[in-house]
């Protein structure tokens, strides 16, 4: 990534860097950092919003057994030994086939394209492609589909390379009851939903891929020792496959609500893992209690060979100019420190061009053909010029999309000046942008307010309209609630209903594969929707009234009878935990036995208590509240396990921060409680928990104590300590602050 774009990436979309006097200095060794996928993903979402959803969404793999690479490699080789071979190889069988489908047109005219390539864990490279086709070309119909996508296995006498193609690429399965440890078993289900139903027609269904054909004629073929059929076939076009003797599957994009998705899968980045450091049991040194864990990355060995060849790993068409966006004087500056002092890079030319000042600069030099031309729209008549940092009419046909960089309502100034830059035509200059009927206004905002912009909840409709077109439904909701917040809007319900379908469009997806509803009806929709939101806005202390916001008609705490939240913490096996306390028991050394006896002592009494553990790291602290765990919950009984920050409560099973456990106030008072009602299932289950492992104690101010302490009493209606609970406190004794009141 060129490192002035990198910068500029950052900076737009509100890194924050150092400011000297009023524009930001910054160093050119500064790259952009962990947005750059953002940032493409939003280039992305601009090419829809210029050409409409994508209509196909292909992923190609590698087939290690491609003739180019078995070929090419020793006897007693394989593909994982050659990844240079193998990148070579897929990247130029890549080319081939995006110039049959752009060049070609083998499936429709394309107007607009992108791909991403990915590497799976074994070290195969495979591509995802985005396509959209001219309008004549669409596939709207399902004969259209069925044009482009099969879902059957072929006939092995009229087309037998297809057929081995079919057989060996693309086939699911084995799972199921089957194959109980496929990759794609969720929870006892194929994730993927394999085998399909029977389909004697293609279905084009909302929010969803269409259900393909699947005639049941017979045929079926076995691989493996198992039976396939139509129901287990991947969605692929015959040509493609035919030709490539891979694992090729076309999916037809037919919902607009999946587009999001599609492009965020697309755009994910590279994948991560969280790797923990374990002390090795054979060695005598002692053991840290805090591990250290690390934001780790995986490079395969075809991933490197690839990056060092310098092979592309992501491609867009059309081009997206991005446009900066910045209040006056506060635009960037890059300079390179061993280089230049602070007078030469002063005495730099255009040091303090952007594209928004360039483009007031082009408004006036150019008033008759940056007419009517907004901000957004101006590199469809203009090319941007780098090396003067400058606008030139375009002299071509061709045309490029413009994106300005994404500002939300808590941006202030940078929000509304964004806002008026996709109102007023050919500005020249910031003070025209802030004139309004011959008045000079004093701030952006202003002006918004004066024109118009800002009636009612207009600002916020806008707002939310434009997040929708990038913005999944869950980044949608955290705004809504931010503006609900925030911003307090003079409508919420209103503006609620008005976004309800960008607001809730993963929520029907959830309900299916999360809830396991089958055939969610739009009231349970809403209601998800709405209880998504009740729970932003509780972390804030707010609550659905507080807004004139309906509640859920749903209990989606509810889960067959019994609460998600205590069904959850009545998942474990039994016999496994009684396994563990029996063997730590006797690994336990004497002062940790007289812990566990007492501690159980209490919890078996049900009289409840107080206990501390006291223990500088290594000691084995942790190692003990694991263990009374354990006991507590191999009888069937709740034991919860809370700690005062959140690497803490990763070390303890089942563990959870205490403020996400008890609902602490963030704001606490010496008088606070914790915002758990009676009625919730959370309070059903404080009344079932025997015992309560806090670790970490100390970190945490005594106000959360007394707060857990007066909620619990008036939930369990008892004036024991914390409502007769056993409570077991970790960390070091001399800087505890218990003092209940």
């Amino acid at each position: 990534m060129d490192v002035l774009q990198g910068i500029t990436d950052a900076v737009a979309d509100g890194t924050p860097l150092k400011d000297v006097g009023k524009s930001t200095i910054l160093p050119s060794s500064f790259t952009g950092g962990p947005r750059y996928m953002q940032q493409l993903y939003h280039d992305a979402m601009a090419i829809v919003r210029s050409h409409s959803k994508p209509d196909l969404f292909i992923t190609m793999t590698c087939n290690p057994r491609w003739p180019e690479i078995t070929e090419n490699i020793r006897p007693s080789q394989t593909a994982q030994d050659r990844p240079d071979l193998v990148a070579r190889i897929f990247r130029l069988k890549l080319s081939a086939l995006l110039n049959d489908i752009l060049t070609k047109g083998v499936l429709g005219r394309v107007v607009a394209h992108m791909y991403v390539i990915e590497f799976q864990k074994r070290g195969l490279p495979h591509a995802h492609i985005l396509i959209i086709f001219d309008a004549a070309d669409k596939p709207n119909t399902p004969e259209d589909i069925d044009s482009i996508v099969s879902a059957q296995i072929p006939d092995q006498t009229l087309y037998p390379e297809l057929y081995e193609t079919i057989i060996s690429c693309m086939l699911h399965g084995p799972c199921g009851s089957h194959n109980l440890n496929a990759p794609c078993m969720v929870d006892g289900k194929c994730s993927k939903r394999y085998p399909k139903e029977f389909r004697e027609e293609t279905v084009i269904t909302a929010d969803k891929y269409p259900e393909y054909k699947r005639p049941n004629n017979g045929v079926s073929v076995t691989v493996g020792g198992h039976t396939f059929t139509n129901q287990h076939v991947i969605p692929y076009n015959p040509y493609l496959s035919a030709k490539y003797n891979c694992h090729i599957n076309v999916e037809v994009a037919n919902s607009i609500l999946a587009v999001k998705y599609l492009y965020k899968y697309v755009y994910k980045g590279h994948d991560r893992m969280a790797v923990s450091l374990e002390k090795d049991k054979d060695s005598e040194l002692p053991r840290d209690e805090v591990r250290e864990y690390l934001d780790a990355r995986y490079v395969s060995a075809s991933e490197a060979c690839w990056r060092l060849f310098e092979f592309d790993l992501h491609h867009r068409h059309p081009p997206v100019q991005r446009l900066q966006l910045h209040l006056p004087d506060q635009q960037p500056v890059y300079y390179y420190p061993c280089r230049q002092t602070g007078q030469e890079l002063l005495e730099r030319p255009n040091i303090y061009r952007t594209t928004l000042t360039a483009f007031f600069e082009a408004c006036r030099q150019y008033p008759e053909l940056a007419a009517n031309l907004l901000y957004p729209d101006f590199p469809s008549k203009f090319v941007w010029k780098k090396d003067t940092k400058s606008w030139s009419p375009r002299q071509q046909g061709f045309s490029m999309i413009g994106r300005v960089y994404f500002a939300v309502p808590s941006d202030g100034e940078r929000y509304f000046l964004r806002m008026l830059l996709y109102n007023v035509p050919a500005p020249t200059s910031f003070e025209d942008l802030r004139t309004y009927q011959g008045v000079l206004l004093p701030t952006f905002q202003d002006t918004c307010l004066a024109r118009g912009l800002l009636e009612s909840d207009d600002e916020w409709h806008t707002c939310l309209t434009e997040a929708g077109f990038i913005q999944t439904g869950s980044q949608l909701r955290n705004l809504f609630a931010m503006i609900l917040i925030n911003n307090s809007p003079a409508d919420p319900l209103s503006l609620f209903m008005a976004h309800l379908p960008n607001l809730s469009d993963d929520c029907r997806y959830k309900l299916q594969h999360q809830f396991n509803i089958a055939n969610p009806s739009d009231n349970q929709v809403t209601s998800l929707t709405l209880y998504y939101i009740q729970i932003l806005l509780q972390r804030a202390g707010k609550s659905h009234t507080d807004y004139n916001l309906p509640h859920p008609t749903t209990n989606f705490d509810e889960l067959n009878g019994v609460s998600r939240i205590l069904a959850e913490e009545m998942r474990y096996d039994a016999y496994e935990l009684r396994q563990k306390w029996e063997m730590g028991y006797n690994m336990a050394n004497l002062e940790q036995k007289q812990v566990l006896d007492v501690v159980t002592a209490a919890v078996d009494l049900g009289a409840g208590g107080l206990f501390f553990i006291d223990g500088p790291g290594g000691t084995g602290k942790t190692f003990v509240e694991n263990l009374l765990l354990s006991y507590v919950r191999s009888t069937g009984s709740i034991a919860l396990s809370v700690a005062s920050s959140g690497i803490a409560s990763i070390l303890l099973d089942g563990g959870r921060t205490s403020h996400s456990r008890f609902k602490i106030p963030l704001d606490i008072q010496q008088d606070s409680i914790c915002d758990i009602k009676a009625q919730t299932s959370l309070a059903d289950l404080i009344r079932r928990t025997k015992l309560i492992v806090w670790d970490e104690a100390p970190a945490q101010h005594r106000y959360c104590f007394e707060a857990v302490h007066r909620t619990f009493k008036d939930i369990r209606s008892s004036e024991k300590w914390f409502g007769g609970i056993t409570m077991v406190f970790g960390g070091t004794i001399h800087s505890l602050d218990l003092q209940f009141t």
